[in-house]
């Protein structure tokens, strides 16, 4: 279950992704934000926008801190037929990382599961961070950046800051060698 506050914050996302064709499961850090693939509401704009992958948000919370670390994970949509129907299936591969995709589609099914317009539709991959996000901004949580995201910076920035090094001796000693 959790506190009071993890309780107003996993309300508020499930307010907010309501008809959005995200579901929000609690776990035990916190929750999980998703595209529920059993909706069939979305199945024409996402084959239609040619969706091929789509990124979860696993949120984990410090409660104490009233803070929120977003862990982005894509994993791939595979789309098969069922029972005659071209339906979206969760794939095998997954990668911890992310990837913003929107493509606005005019078609998708309705009630009864008929295929119908569906408007002002739009398939984003990061919708599901945003609504997060603005709920946690709106009850006064803060958000950490990832560990994985903060070691990644870091070995980049060494990285680039050996080239810098290894090039300026290069340079030197091409200058020295002309003396």
């Amino acid at each position: 279950m959790g506190t009071e506050a993890k309780q107003r914050l996993v309300y508020e996302v499930r307010r907010r992704a309501e008809g959005t064709g995200y579901e929000v499961t609690e776990t035990a850090e916190g929750f999980r934000v998703e595209r529920d693939l059993s909706d069939v509401r979305w199945w024409g704009p996402m084959h239609e926008a040619g969706v091929k992958r789509l990124t979860a948000h696993q949120v984990t919370l410090d409660e104490a801190a009233h803070r929120l670390t977003i862990t982005d994970e894509t994993r791939e949509v595979e789309w098969r037929t069922d029972a005659g129907a071209l339906q979206p299936h969760w794939g095998a591969n997954a990668s911890i990382g992310s990837e913003r995709l929107a493509v606005t589609g005019t078609r998708g099914f309705r009630d009864e599961a008929r295929l119908a317009a569906v408007e002002n539709c739009t398939v984003a991959t990061m919708d599901g961070g945003d609504i997060v996000r603005g709920a946690a901004e709106q009850l006064g949580w803060s958000e950490s950046v990832p560990a994985s995201i903060k070691v990644g910076v870091v070995a980049a920035v060494a990285g680039g800051g050996l080239v810098v090094l290894v090039v300026a001796g290069l340079v030197m000693a091409l200058v020295l060698d002309g003396f």
